[in-house]
């Protein structure tokens, strides 16, 4: 109960790894608000709402939604993103705008509305970035730019808010057991198996294992974390 009357927000909360931290952080005791595309998605939080994170005015609503509701916003889980698996001359600009709007510039505008409603009381905001953020992986221009960007506004965040009493630091997982991520290996089992053994744990992550340093980072055992990136990769960075 580390967590506990806190007010978290977590988007894409409606499925995958913000499913499983929207179950965690409500088993932890806080008020979870689910900000997803698909607002009825995540039948474990207090309250789940419609939300693009690429429009800065819907996340502004959503945020000022909360506060009327509850009166503060204490953590926000920034974890909305999309995949692309496409190399660089196969990659169109539309595309490429596609992946950095939601995974980059969505952070920035769920990260700017959160600090400002934290501003009075302190917070912790906990971005969920990649291992592809520090290593590349194979055709993912697009991916590994977005998710190097997410690490470096964290850091950001951290030392220009460090005095305001809020925290800001990254999740950086390696692969994920998610749906997204077994219809990306549908049909594929052979290379599926070589990319779990990638990772010396041999294994892919649980969601709920990622949702549970989500959970750490948000809560007062991390007091004194900030502007780090808590790689959760099964070892795969390390090799």
């Amino acid at each position: 109960m580390r967590l506990r009357d806190r007010v978290c927000i977590v988007t894409g909360g409606g499925s995958g790894i913000g499913l499983a931290t929207v179950r965690r952080l409500a088993a932890e005791g806080a008020i979870t608000v689910s900000l997803d595309i698909d607002a009825g998605s995540a039948p474990a939080a207090a309250l789940s709402l419609a939300c693009d994170v690429t429009d800065d005015a819907q996340v502004a609503h959503a945020f000022d939604e909360v506060v009327a509701r509850f009166g503060r916003v204490d953590v926000a889980v920034v974890n909305a993103g999309i995949a692309l698996e496409v190399p660089l001359l196969d990659t169109t600009p539309e595309q490429w705008s596609r992946v950095i709007g939601v995974n980059l510039t969505g952070a920035f505008h769920t990260a700017r509305h959160a600090v400002r409603r934290m501003l009075p009381d302190g917070g912790a905001l906990v971005f969920h970035a990649s291992m592809s953020g520090l290593v590349a992986t194979a055709d993912e221009p697009a991916y590994c730019a977005s998710k190097a960007g997410v690490i470096g506004l964290s850091r950001a965040i951290a030392v220009d808010y460090a005095s305001h009493g809020i925290r800001s630091n990254c999740v950086c997982p390696g692969v994920v057991d998610t749906p997204m991520t077994r219809q990306q290996f549908a049909g594929h089992e052979r290379f599926r198996d070589l990319v779990e053994r990638a990772h010396p744990l041999s294994r892919f992550a649980l969601p709920e294992e990622i949702a549970a340093a989500s959970a750490f980072l948000a809560s007062d055992d991390a007091a004194f974390v900030t502007g780090t990136e808590l790689v959760v990769d099964g070892g795969y960075t390390a090799r």
